[in-house]
């Protein structure tokens, strides 16, 4: 009997899920320790970019950061996903394709300068709803600019760079002055929305979307499954 009402919750749950596509690790680069904090962003007229290249075509649904702050800032900084021309992040407003704003008291203190003792994802940021699509090979840069006066750092390789999918640019606007580091990476994952072709598609989203994890079965428990959102963060 128990095994028929997890059958039909199962089947309740699937049947009121969109589950046309799943979220994929797509582009990836891990800043191992003793990496050094770069990509300074200060006021308007500092302003860092990570060229990526796509490697599974779909929507892009989220980033993932290294991101940090020096002192207690109550200005925000922002994340733009952006346009490549010709190699190089596009930094004007007219290349913006997807803004997200982060609130600087989401972010960690920077733990030391230069070095970080463990770098690690700091901010996780949804793009889904940006409906952005893209296909393997097409080239998009991830953009942080702040608006104010602060400080804020993202962890970025120093030789080697490890990721072969694009570099690193920084722009001051003040000057106009285009720095391109090409032995520097930053730390960062890209995932995308890909779409699941039937008949895969009620699997794929009950293990793949979902995460799904069975429970133990006690006697005259009704608690049969748990469904956990959190298996690709």
């Amino acid at each position: 009997m128990r095994y028929l009402v997890l059958f039909i919750t199962l089947v309740s749950f699937a049947g009121s899920t969109n589950c046309g596509a799943i979220e994929l690790l797509d582009q990836s680069n891990v800043v191992q320790p003793g990496g050094s904090f770069s990509s300074l962003v200060s006021e308007e007229d500092l302003r860092a970019g990570q060229v990526v290249t796509v490697g599974m075509a779909g929507k892009l649904s989220r980033i993932d950061l290294g991101l940090f702050r020096e002192r207690d800032l109550q200005e925000s900084v922002f994340i733009d996903v952006a346009k490549v021309v010709n190699g190089i992040p596009d930094f004007t407003t007219g290349g913006r394709l997807a803004t997200t704003e982060v609130a600087s008291n989401q972010l960690p203190f920077i733990i030391s300068f230069p070095a970080a003792a463990t770098p690690k994802y700091t901010i996780s940021l949804e793009f889904f709803a940006s409906d952005l699509e893209f296909s393997v090979g097409d080239r998009f840069a991830i953009v942080m600019r702040a608006p104010t006066n602060g400080y804020h750092w993202w962890t970025s390789h120093e030789e080697p760079n490890t990721y072969l999918g694009g570099d690193i640019f920084q722009l001051s606007t003040f000057s106009n002055l285009l720095i391109h580091y090409t032995d520097s990476g930053a730390h960062f994952r890209t995932y995308m929305a890909v779409e699941v072709p039937e008949p895969n598609a009620f699997m794929a989203c009950l293990t793949g979307l979902l995460g799904l994890r069975l429970l133990r079965v006690n006697k005259g428990s009704r608690n049969l499954i748990s469904f956990r959102a959190d298996t690709f963060h």
